[in-house]
């Protein structure tokens, strides 16, 4: 008889062995064995290894996909002044990594398993197809800010995103690097007051 919590005992083996020794060096077998199920009751709930992968590291990826529209959805176009338009994205800026942080921490077996455990799945450059998106979308952004009569400096497409990879990837390192919660928040401020300054001068708002 099927156990009826055989799904959760196979997802925290899953998890424990994926973080331990990544995705491609975990066997299906060996989830099967130590989760104390049949090979026919993970198939029942799993398609195969990479699913399985996919349920764990879900929570994240819908956290990262909600950052990444939240984080060109702060002007409306109601705001024309230069100088307070300016104040106002930084200061939202550092909210709403302060707030990912959270979302890190809330999730965090998950984001360590995105960022640390996926070589050999489809999200291996998960987090990079997204920031390349992030930069596309962010040019427009620029683009409709011009639109609008609020002067930027001009920089090329190619600083435009190797800016904004560091600026994303400099976040991921709390979880690379096995943070604290503490220590993260103290050091998402003030990676938030450097990007912030750095973006000032690069874009000079006028």
């Amino acid at each position: 008889m099927r156990r009826s919590n055989s799904k959760q005992e196979i997802l925290n083996i899953a998890k424990q062995m994926f973080l331990e020794k990544g995705y491609k060096d975990t066997s299906l077998r060996k989830i099967v064995k130590l989760a104390g199920v049949t090979t026919g009751a993970f198939y029942s709930h799993f398609k195969d290894k990479e699913e399985l992968f996919k349920f764990l590291v879900q929570p994240a990826i819908d956290n990262l996909e909600y950052l990444y529209k939240d984080a060109l959805s702060q002007y409306d176009g109601t705001i024309d002044e230069p100088k307070v338009l300016q104040d106002i994205l930084w200061e939202q800026s550092k909210i709403r990594m302060s707030n990912h942080i959270d979302d890190i921490f809330n999730n965090y077996d998950a984001f360590k398993l995105l960022f640390t455990c996926s070589d050999g799945t489809q999200y291996s450059r998960y987090i990079h197809d997204n920031i390349n998106i992030s930069v596309k979308k962010t040019k427009n952004y620029f683009d409709n800010l011009k639109s609008k009569g609020i002067k930027i400096k001009d920089i090329s497409e190619q600083e435009l995103e190797i800016l904004i990879h560091t600026h994303y990837l400099s976040i991921y390192e709390i979880v690379k690097r096995d943070m604290t919660y503490k220590d993260a928040k103290h050091y998402i401020n003030t990676i938030s007051d450097f990007f912030s300054a750095g973006w000032i001068k690069v874009l000079d708002f006028q």
